[in-house]
């Protein structure tokens, strides 16, 4: 079976990592045609991570970087 990270409006859920981002937790974010997402996640001096995840927890996707690539 096949899910799909994003729901019917574009939305999905992000949670980043690095310090700080703990007390943030989940955040819903809503998809815009022609964004890069990598672009507008800025590493600031730390490792770029983040878990993207449906709305119904269906399908995750995670990014992490290691030896300088991702």
């Amino acid at each position: 079976m096949e899910e799909d990270l994003f729901s019917a409006d574009d939305s999905f859920l992000l949670s980043m990592s690095g310090t700080g981002s703990r007390a943030f937790g989940w955040a819903t974010v809503k998809w815009a045609p022609g964004v890069e997402l990598s672009a507008r996640l800025v590493n600031r001096g730390e490792v770029l991570d983040f878990v993207a995840m449906s709305l119904d927890g269906k399908s995750v996707c995670a990014v992490t970087e290691e030896d300088d690539d991702y």
